[in-house]
């Protein structure tokens, strides 16, 4: 049997399966679902320390968000991680993750058939876990820069990185192990702790 012929013959067979379908649609739907989370929480937290309340056609943004931030870069998202970057709160290597974790969403949206059908092309959970990491090196960012320091009760309190949660590194961890099921529970939940320790 030829190379081509064999990797054709093993596609289908990968397709045919459908506990390897199942798997296959659940990683690709947990992946773009994590990368919009991902972007969405990333741009509106930024943008909502930006604003300055509402009036009848929405959020009044401060000029400052044009200036300080949507001028680093014509995409909202990369220019908040650059305005992240420049805080000290990610650095290169993380926008890196995230350029990554962006370019294969795309892929697995426009192109779901070639990771379903394709013997030798694979979902990257890899690149999942290092988006969850980011978000949660984000969101730790933020809970003890800006809310930790503005709220009296904390004054003087240490609290380690691995105490702090947002709720939506909880969402994220919860909603691929309930996605995965029961007999997947001791992966995921081995994949929550590597992203939140447990406190």
């Amino acid at each position: 049997m030829s190379e081509q012929r064999d990797k054709a013959v093993r596609g289908l067979a990968k397709f045919l399966n459908p506990d390897t379908l199942r798997g296959n649609l659940i990683k690709a739907s947990l992946f773009i679902a994590a990368y919009q989370t991902f972007r969405t929480n990333v741009v509106d937290r930024l943008r909502g320390f930006f604003t300055n309340g509402f009036d009848a056609s929405g959020p009044v943004l401060d000029p400052e968000y044009q200036t300080k931030v949507l001028a680093l870069d014509k995409s909202p998202l990369q220019a908040t991680l650059l305005w992240l970057k420049g805080m000290s709160a990610i650095d290169d290597a993380d926008i890196a993750d995230a350029h990554r974790a962006r370019e294969h969403r795309n892929a697995l949206s426009h192109k779901l058939q070639d990771f379903l059908l394709a013997a030798d092309l694979e979902i990257d959970l890899g690149i999942l876990e290092s988006l969850c990491k980011l978000l949660a090196k984000i969101d730790r960012w933020w809970i003890r820069e800006v809310e930790m320091t503005t709220n009296p009760d904390f004054d003087g309190v240490e609290v380690a990185d691995e105490d702090i949660t947002s709720g939506t590194m909880w969402f994220l961890s919860t909603m691929m192990r309930i996605a995965y099921g029961e007999d997947s529970a001791e992966y995921w939940e081995d994949f929550r702790n590597r992203v939140v320790p447990p406190a």
